[in-house]
């Protein structure tokens, strides 16, 4: 047995600076009105995140028998948002395309993380392998939609806590010990992970809902799916320092926007559809697979030849409305394409 222990401080600075157009305004996602807003007074819709964390972990590993592990482990951790979370300005892919704005007072999510890990290894190239993990997580950064004066959009938002549950299954073999000589290099491996999140609305929150007949406390966390599936098979010829591989990717549906209502604005209003007027239900991505095809070649004197075929089966990406009382409706439907990459790269060993 052996115990691994350690600390780090990690220091954060994100800041932003908006330089509006003259006439130009913003929509603060924590306004409930979501009127807009002119940008004048305190600059608020410029973020501001400058902390230090000490981020300390412990881990217990038990060498049971030989090639059998159990691997035991806490850490502390942090999330941080990306740039176009906390820039609160209109964005989109395309005209028309689902709308996102920043939210400036986005903070970040800290982690207390814990793993139980056992790993198997009977023969060399081989790894079979189980663990469960549970996060719990203060400040999630959950991304919602709010409906503003003639259009829905979504945001991210910190809601208070939330925890999230798993389980994976992992498997890793080389073929050559089970059909002989001429499956060298040949290996396959899949894995296999159930996850379980909630999110603990916020008390406001789950009451304004409450006036549409819908009681709950929580909701998944978003961009986590239910599930994931993974599979490939791998071709390492060494005369050649040749690789190939093939990955297959199913993953099961995932909250994209979570359902909201907002508190209506004061009048007078303008016409047509207005916050709080109606219930914006949640928005899901449908399960989907994909599959990718890798290839690496070393040449000479360092230089490596890479190539990716990516989304080779092109499916179809669909996202729907979901009601909590389980009716849906389409959001959208698209194909992603299929992405052709090559490159050469060149190393330098010392």
């Amino acid at each position: 047995m052996n115990v691994v222990t350690g600390v780090r401080y990690e220091t954060t600075l994100m800041t932003t600076t908006v330089l509006p157009d003259k006439n130009a305004t913003w929509l603060d996602p924590n306004d409930p009105s979501q009127t807009p807003l002119s940008f004048t007074g305190a600059p608020i819709w410029n973020a501001d995140i400058n902390q230090g964390n000490w981020l300390p972990m412990i881990g217990w590993n038990w060498n049971i028998v030989e090639n059998l592990v159990l691997r035991t482990s806490f850490a502390q951790t942090l999330a941080r948002p990306n740039f176009f979370e906390i820039v609160p300005v209109v964005q989109y892919e395309y005209v028309g395309g689902p709308i996102f704005i920043g939210n400036s007072q986005l903070q970040m999510s800290s982690l207390n993380n814990y793993d139980v890990r056992l790993d198997w290894t009977p023969m060399e190239g081989w790894l079979l392998s189980g663990s469960v993990f549970y996060k719990e997580i203060s400040q999630p950064i959950q991304y919602t939609q709010r409906f503003s004066t003639g259009f829905a959009y979504t945001t991210a938002v910190n809601y208070d806590n939330a925890n999230l549950f798993g389980v994976e299954l992992e498997g890793r073999v080389t073929l050559e010990p089970l059909f002989g000589e001429a499956f060298t290099g040949l290996a396959v491996g899949t894995n296999f992970t159930y996850m379980n999140s909630q999110v603990e609305l916020p008390s406001q929150d789950a009451s304004a809902l409450s006036n549409y007949g819908v009681d709950v406390s929580s909701i998944p966390m978003t961009a986590t799916p239910n599930y994931l599936v993974n599979a490939n098979l791998t071709y390492d010829y060494e005369p050649w320092g040749t690789q190939l591989g093939l990955f297959y990717n199913y993953q099961g549906k995932s909250l994209i926007s979570a359902a909201t209502t907002d508190a209506s604005p004061s009048p007078p209003a303008p016409p047509g559809p207005q916050p709080g007027s109606l219930l914006v239900p949640a928005i899901y991505q449908v399960p989907y697979g994909t599959l990718n095809f890798t290839v690496r070649q070393p040449l000479i004197y360092g230089f490596t030849a890479n190539f990716a075929a990516k989304n080779l089966t092109n499916p179809v990406r669909e996202t729907q409305y979901e009601a909590f009382n389980g009716a849906t409706g389409i959001n959208s439907t698209y194909t992603a394409g299929i992405d052709l990459v090559f490159g050469v790269s060149y190393q330098v060993i010392f």
